[in-house]
């Protein structure tokens, strides 16, 4: 019977559902994942459905990137060093571009825009360590 717990990881809230094995069942595959992620899709998660225009016909709607809001600003996602920063102050960036290789447990992980706009501030440096949750480029 599985049962539910409140989990928090790096100030997220997930609830999740977990299913306890026994002996005999712990080495055999299931048919379903025994943990299960139940929060609930932010609005950028959310799956765009289509929809019917005046003419009858289906049509998806699209996803506008927004502009970063003045002062907003992209943030270490986990503990690490920073091996290269590849933007500079006054780059024009849109969402998805690589902006910074972080190591992390001996894994090279790339650090994307999160915002379109314009960069503002560079925080750090090559060779810089960092905390989750540090503050890495500023935009204006």
């Amino acid at each position: 019977m599985p049962r539910k717990f409140r989990v928090k990881v790096e100030d997220k809230e997930y609830i999740v559902e977990v299913e306890e094995l026994d002996a005999v069942t712990a080495g055999k595959p299931h048919d379903e994942p025994t943990v299960r992620n139940t929060k609930h899709p932010a609005k950028d998660d959310r799956v765009a459905t289509k929809r019917t225009n005046k003419k009858g016909t289906e049509e998806t709607p699209k996803k506008v990137d927004k502009p970063a809001p003045r002062g907003a600003s992209l943030v270490s996602p986990m503990s690490g060093t920073i091996l290269d920063v590849l933007a500079s102050v006054g780059d024009s960036v849109k969402k998805g571009d690589k902006l910074i290789i972080l190591e992390a447990m001996k894994m090279e992980n790339t650090v994307l825009s999160e915002h379109e706009g314009v960069i503002d501030e560079i925080r750090v440096a090559k060779g810089d360590s960092v905390d989750a949750g540090d503050v890495l480029i500023v935009f204006e």
